[in-house]
């Protein structure tokens, strides 16, 4: 988000500074890895139609940079009667009826057509996402050091922030080695908001209600002979969110195997099933892995989503501040909304305002008196 803060605010601002804890890339960034899935199957309207505008950014941004950022392959919500009996009111079918009513192309299967056109699978019900696919982290990060570069952003990494005081004027950062001053200050910590707030000078007890989720996924070696039917040429992204389980077709060249996913997340309760483990999905729901083999890598990145207790992005001014906007609580989903999140962003610092409807996500709905 900083990244793409910094991108859009490139266009307004003659000086930029990023003042990143870790380093761009590491392991507990967000653009650690290789893919993020990129799509528009929300069942709230609203969410759809902010992912719509976001992968339009994302093209915007394709066509400008002259780069591959997003692998267009689809993405397949699927539904089992086996696992949730009801599939009128599964996941897939309530996104499809809603990215229908929002004339998103997308296509829906019955047991036939999904295992003549992706019989990798073994479902009841399943609806494609046209518009969606992976977004390419590695030419993603490039393309957005490239820009910073080309602009003369500043980049400090492994560089923590110990105090912020806001000023009739502006703002001072300070870190362990300089002080900064700043007419705006935009802040996407991810996951360590809530330690950073203590920095800012006369902000007391405030914290945002965040809970910290870590999903259990891994690259799976796909079926000895068939790999070709596993990769993004293939096999779109898919999922299972009724419980909790979604994936990646191999990436070639950058990922080694299919990657598959479950989690748990505090504000969401899935379906009691046998799927609990991304080996109980493939067994379930992709026959072909006649034997599930993980691959077990050491530097796999450490994803990790930060719910938000009224599961609502956290976007827009910092309470009490004026010239400090506050981006965070991105719920694991938010990755695919980082061009549109970074536009916001840069328009409420630098032009005083936004032109998107961003209420639901005001941080001031968690102060209190």
């Amino acid at each position: 988000m900083g990244l793409m803060t910094a991108y859009h605010a490139s266009a307004f601002a003659r000086k930029i500074t990023i003042i990143e804890r870790k380093s761009i890339g590491h392991v507990l960034s967000s653009t650690a890895g290789e893919t993020r899935s990129i799509r528009n199957d929300y069942l709230d309207p609203f969410y759809t139609r902010l992912a719509a505008e976001s992968r339009r950014l994302w093209d915007e941004m394709q066509r400008t940079t002259r780069r591959k950022l997003i692998v267009n392959c689809g993405c397949l919500n699927i539904a089992s009667r086996a696992i949730t009996p009801d599939l009128t009111t599964t996941y897939a079918a309530l996104a499809h009826k809603n990215m229908s009513a929002l004339g998103l192309a997308c296509t829906e299967f019955d047991t036939v057509g999904l295992h003549s056109t992706y019989p990798q699978f073994k479902a009841d019900y399943a609806s494609l996402d046209h518009y969606a696919g992976m977004t390419a982290l590695p030419a993603i990060r490039a393309t957005l050091l490239a820009h910073a570069r080309a602009q003369n952003i500043e980049i400090l990494e492994n560089t923590e922030v110990t105090n912020i005081t806001e000023g009739e004027n502006g703002v001072h950062v300070e870190t362990p080695g300089q002080t900064f001053t700043a007419r705006k200050l935009a802040l996407t910590p991810g996951r360590w908001i809530n330690e950073l707030l203590p920095a800012l000078t006369g902000i007391g007890a405030y914290r945002l209600p965040l809970t910290m989720v870590k999903p259990d996924w891994a690259y799976f070696v796909a079926p000895v002979g068939r790999e070709h039917m596993y990769d993004s040429d293939h096999l779109p992204v898919f999922a299972y969110l009724d419980v909790g389980a979604y994936g990646h077709p191999v990436y070639v060249g950058y990922t080694p195997g299919v990657k598959v996913g479950f989690y748990h997340p505090a504000d969401f309760d899935p379906v009691t099933s046998k799927i609990q483990r991304p080996e109980d999905f493939i067994k379930a729901c992709l026959p072909g892995f006649k034997k599930v083999q993980r691959i077990e890598k050491r530097d796999l990145e450490g994803c990790s989503y930060d719910m938000v207790q009224d599961d609502q992005f956290i976007l827009g001014p910092l309470p009490g501040y004026r010239h400090i906007v506050l981006g965070s609580g991105w719920r694991g989903t938010g990755f695919k909304f980082a061009p549109l999140a970074g536009k916001i962003i840069a328009q409420l610092a630098l032009q005083g305002g936004t032109i998107y409807d961003i209420r639901p996500f005001d941080p001031a709905r968690f102060v209190r008196s």
